[in-house]
């Protein structure tokens, strides 16, 4: 009803969710800075995504973090 929301899915199921959304779907995409989100990335891109954050556990995701609640708000 007009409020923020976030999704949240493993890699397997990205692409599902992804395709589903399309373009004028989220705000921005949070995808891993693995090799695997760089693929994921191109994919997003491919499918009309524009704004991406990147980060992950173990590498930016207090950043990333801080990114996505920005975005939301």
């Amino acid at each position: 009803a007009g409020k923020p929301v976030a999704y949240a899915f493993w890699h397997g199921r990205m692409f599902t969710l992804l395709a589903a959304f399309g373009v004028g779907g989220p705000e921005a995409v949070l995808i891993s800075q693995s090799s695997d989100g760089d693929f994921i990335t191109l994919i997003a891109r491919g499918l009309g995504f524009r704004h991406f954050i990147r980060g992950a556990h173990g590498r930016g995701g207090a950043v990333a973090g801080k990114r996505l609640l920005a975005t939301l708000a």
